[in-house]
């Protein structure tokens, strides 16, 4: 229904700056060849934009620069020494996260986790401090986990599953 829209929406527009352009024309009033023109050129591009369900994948990394950019400003302005190190999910932590530890020489007290903490400043001692985030792509992982109606443990399995979650995204079309 959206693209039928559009495409209304776009041919009207041209449509209305076609007859203004050759009014403008035929009747020798110049007044309407901006305006016709510029009916043309906005239905043109009405046209060619692209529906709410479609993104370029160029358009993905230009939209994720900015987190990624925003994310490495806070570890540098945080003064955050250590690798980012991946928390597998356990009692405090249900879903994992990852853990990006103050110093690069760190020590870890699982005990202290917990889904409602970001800044890990209320332990024993600075080597415990961090920064603490949710998993990057479990939304995705929890999609081939529904497809496969419980928990993923062979990378046999994530192929198996992966045609029909692209699919269900809308990332891949279903073979006829």
């Amino acid at each position: 229904m959206r693209v039928k829209l559009e495409l209304i929406s776009g041919i009207s527009i041209a449509l209305i700056g076609t007859m203004m352009l050759l009014y403008s024309v035929v009747s020798g009033n110049s007044d309407f060849i901006n305006m016709g023109l510029a009916g043309i050129f906005l239905g043109a591009i009405v046209l060619t934009i692209k529906g709410q369900e479609y993104v370029k994948r160029s358009t993905l990394s230009l939209t994720l620069r900015a987190y990624h950019e925003s994310l490495r400003r806070i570890v540098e302005d945080l003064e955050l020494e250590g690798n980012a190190l991946y928390i597998p999910p356990y009692e405090n932590l249900p879903k994992g996260g990852l853990f990006i530890p103050l110093r690069k020489d760190f020590d870890i007290d699982p005990g202290r986790f917990g889904e409602d903490i970001v800044f890990l400043t209320n332990v024993g001692s600075e080597r415990q401090m961090g920064l603490l985030l949710r998993s990057p792509g479990l939304e995705l992982l929890e999609k081939f986990e529904e497809h496969l109606e419980g928990e993923i443990t062979s990378v046999g399995e994530v192929e198996s599953a992966s045609s029909s979650v692209l699919k269900a995204l809308n990332l891949a079309k279903a073979s006829t």
